[in-house]
């Protein structure tokens, strides 16, 4: 059973009552999805603050979330937990969505991303990596940590304000044998509390920006403030087309 909950009413519940039903008679696989009106926006916002109560939400299969005709749809982790875990193998895009407030220890304060995840129209902000140990390059990320072998894409996406607590990657962490694509966004605001890559951390992967602003993230002296791709001896591939960096501090 598979519970979805929206803020729609009326003609527009209507016709998603109609297709769920639709759904559940029809697909081959035995899936039942089961739709309950929520109220407005705000009132779905909180229910899913509730629901989650301290603890990160976990996605380990293909997950679809399209908020897109929800404005401000948030989902936070109140300063308290991570906010999202990808699982290995699973697939997962999210569209119209903040996701904020994050505290993650070890490999990232608001998602920690081990399979493949796309983020479109979304904002990944105000979260911290928390663990005080290190530095160590396999831990960080106080916006996204993708491990070894994820893939990251986001499409007209802010990463703001995220930052760790002694580990590289203030906006964003990528490991060995990532693809990391970015389009259309803005990295900015982050910090790297003790080591590179205030705005993006990388190593030993493809990394992509395409109409990318990185701005006023920031570093410890000696080191890199916004981008921070390198090689630990694996092949590393960097394109970059139509990149702003402004005001780097390191």
């Amino acid at each position: 059973m598979i519970k979805f909950w929206h803020p729609w009413s009326g003609e527009s519940g209507r016709v998603i009552q109609e297709s769920i039903a639709e759904f559940n008679a029809s697909n081959p696989y035995g899936i039942s999805v089961e739709s309950t009106y929520q109220g407005t926006v705000n009132s779905l916002n909180e229910l899913i603050a509730g629901t989650q109560a301290g603890s990160e939400l976990p996605a380990a299969r293909h997950v679809v979330l399209d908020a897109s005709a929800a404005p401000g749809f948030t989902v936070s982790g109140d300063s308290a937990s991570r906010v999202l875990r990808v699982g290995a193998g699973a697939v997962v895009e999210l569209r119209g969505v903040a996701l904020l407030d994050g505290a993650g220890s070890g490999r990232g304060g608001a998602v920690l991303n081990e399979g493949d995840l796309t983020i479109v129209d979304g904002r990944v902000a105000d979260s911290i990596e928390t663990d005080p140990g290190g530095p160590a390059f396999d831990a960080g990320g106080g916006g996204i940590f993708t491990t070894s072998g994820g893939r990251l894409h986001l499409l007209r996406t802010t990463i703001a304000d995220n930052a760790t607590t002694s580990h590289p990657g203030g906006g964003l962490h990528a490991m060995f044998d990532t693809e990391v694509l970015i389009e259309d966004s803005t990295i900015s605001g982050n910090t790297s509390t003790t080591w590179h890559g205030g705005g993006l951390f990388a190593t030993d992967g493809t990394v992509s920006l395409t109409n990318v602003t990185v701005a006023d993230n920031t570093a410890p002296d000696g080191t890199a403030g916004g981008l921070m791709v390198a090689t630990f001896g694996a092949p590393v591939a960097v394109e970059l087309a139509n990149l702003s960096l402004i005001h780097i501090s390191e």
